[in-house]
C-alpha cells in the first residue's frame, strides 16, 4: 500500500509515515473495495482487465500513472452477475 500511495502523488502526504503510524491500529487503515460488474462476456473481460491492471504482478502496471498494487492493497473484491443475483432472489 505504501508503494501504491507514493505513486498516487498526493501533495503534502507522506504515505510511508501514515502507514507505519497506522500499523499499530488497523481500524485507521483505509478499506479499499473493488467491485466488478457481471452479466456477460463483455463485463467479464472488463472486470478481468481491471483486475490485471490493478495487480502489481502485471508487467507495466506499477509504472507512472499505473494502478498496480491496488489489488494487493484492497480489503474487499466483489464480482456480481445479474443472472446469478436474480436466481438467488
Amino acid at each position: 500500500m505504501i508503494d501504491f500511495l507514493k505513486r498516487a502523488g498526493i501533495p503534502n502526504f507522506d504515505a510511508e509515515r501514515y502507514i507505519r503510524a497506522a500499523a499499530n491500529n488497523i481500524s485507521v487503515l483505509p478499506n479499499i473495495a473493488i467491485a466488478a460488474s457481471g452479466g456477460g462476456y463483455r463485463a467479464l473481460m472488463n472486470g478481468a482487465g481491471f483486475v490485471a491492471a490493478a495487480d502489481s504482478r502485471t508487467a507495466g502496471s506499477a509504472g507512472k500513472g499505473g494502478i498496480g498494487g491496488l489489488l494487493q492493497s484492497s480489503t474487499y473484491l466483489y464480482a456480481a452477475s445479474v443472472f446469478s443475483d436474480l436466481e438467488l432472489g
